[in-house]
């Protein structure tokens, strides 16, 4: 799923949301957050989100 390696999140429950996309460091990640989760508070579908630092799925 992304250009430069494989990420098995597992499944997704209902509640959580995937995003995809590259990090500040140039690689490119795929986490998993719960839907309410406060680090994606305000995010849009399409939007550009900037983490401040990668973080482990799950």
């Amino acid at each position: 799923m992304l250009p430069d390696k494989d990420v098995d999140l597992g499944r997704v429950a209902e509640d959580e949301v995937v995003l995809t996309g590259q990090l500040a460091d140039g690689s490119y990640s795929a986490m998993k957050f719960n839907a309410n989760d406060p680090a994606i508070k305000g995010l849009r579908y399409g939007q550009e989100y900037k983490f401040k630092a990668p973080r482990l799925p799950g």
